[in-house]
């Protein structure tokens, strides 16, 4: 009798209940679960064990009194009584039951909840993995072009300094010559003052 109601509350409660096994390694992904993520998984786990661990007690409690209940079904006179009994916890543990399956429900959907948010944020996250590599391929160029104008600059400044260096000649040259000229002018005076 008592494996016919393990069997039995075994068959009736397995088809609901839904779970995962964890693996035992760990890899290391660049997902990055946040803390609050894992936090709420963690919630929704011990609150399944939690509701298996009623469930469990609910049937061990009610075979208890199943057994109980037949053994001295015999000895007591009114049947009836004992049969209102049992619809009576019968129904209690539907209730149960009923109740705990609505947990189990509300739980799943909180799961799915959580893996919708946390794979908007995996598409987040790749979104700004993409922006950081463009960003970088830009900063890199910006640095390529910052590197080419200051070789430009430099070489710039040296034409400059080389520039600066002729015309200083340039002047000395000129005013070199101004005097030249103004020694010939001098010197043609004094011939035509003498040939005056």
């Amino acid at each position: 009798m008592e494996t016919f109601m393990f069997l039995f509350c075994f068959s009736l409660f397995t088809p609901n209940v839904n779970a995962f096994l964890l693996d035992d390694k760990t890899t290391s992904s660049n997902n990055g679960i946040s803390g609050h993520q894992y936090i709420g998984l963690m919630e929704l786990l011990t609150e399944e064990i939690k509701a298996r661990k009623n469930i469990e007690e609910a049937v061990t409690q009610l075979h208890t009194e199943v057994v109980s209940k037949t053994l001295n079904i015999t000895d007591l006179r009114d049947q009836t009584q004992i049969i209102a009994e049992l619809r009576n916890s019968l129904q209690n543990m539907e209730n149960k039951t009923n109740n705990l399956e609505q947990s189990v429900q509300q739980l799943k959907m909180e799961n799915d909840a959580i893996h919708q948010s946390y794979s908007g944020l995996q598409m987040k996250y790749s979104i700004i993995q993409r922006n950081y590599s463009i960003v970088q391929q830009q900063n890199v160029m910006l640095l390529q072009n910052y590197s080419s104008l200051q070789v430009e600059h430099d070489e710039f400044k040296s034409k400059l300094t080389v520039h600066d260096k002729k015309s200083a000649e340039m002047a000395t040259e000129i005013t070199a010559l101004k005097q030249l000229k103004t020694i010939n002018q001098l010197q043609d005076i004094n011939t035509l003052q003498t040939d005056t």
